[in-house]
């Protein structure tokens, strides 16, 4: 199974890199030798300076703590912990499933634990366009009433379902396990 997977990872890998061509390496395809438009006038390079001299460039030192300065603004509070809440009750409901669903309705099997992972993929298959979807029409309902929309307005269809569907959800998710047995509360805790 390992080499399948690795045999995958690498057809996925040669994919990105040939097809892809801003995954390449700078200075290999030639394209720092076209020339750009920099404030109407043109350039020779993209990296080369005055005289066709190569520019030297100090790295840059990043602050990966730095971002965490957004989450002052309370839209993007509100947004991070709106995703945090999808993301912790998908963890929680898919990460003991051999315990808390093995257990309760008898799977033994590897292939019958497996298949309970299913029905959060397809929803998730399913979702995310809607979700892309549904974003996309609350950004042209803002742009047309304000005449301009913000990057956390994309966000915004998802604060008011993922509020309430995400921890009813979980709840139902919950109660079904612990009070219906056989394969009737399988069949329903998977249906939610």
């Amino acid at each position: 199974m390992q080499v399948v997977l690795a045999i995958v990872i690498l057809g996925v890998f040669l994919s990105i890199l040939l097809f892809f061509p801003e995954t390449s390496h700078p200075g290999t395809r030639g394209i720092e030798k076209l020339p750009v438009a920099v404030d109407g006038r043109e350039a020779t390079s993209g990296r080369e300076g005055a005289g066709g001299m190569f520019k030297f460039r100090m790295p840059v030192i990043l602050n990966p703590f730095e971002a965490l300065l957004m989450l002052r603004s309370p839209n993007l509070l509100a947004i991070a912990m709106v995703i945090f809440l999808i993301l912790a009750v998908d963890y929680i409901l898919l990460i003991p499933i051999s315990y808390t669903i093995g257990r309760k309705y008898g799977l033994t099997n590897e292939a019958f634990i497996g298949a309970c992972f299913i029905p959060n993929g397809i929803g998730s298959m399913i979702g995310a366009p809607l979700a892309g979807r549904l974003s996309d029409h609350t950004i042209t309902r803002l742009k047309a009433q304000r005449g301009r929309w913000y990057p956390e307005d994309r966000l915004r269809a998802a604060l008011l379902p993922a509020l309430t569907l995400v921890p009813v959800s979980a709840i139902v998710s919950g109660w079904l396990t612990t009070y219906v047995d056989g394969r009737v509360g399988l069949v329903d805790r998977y249906g939610v």
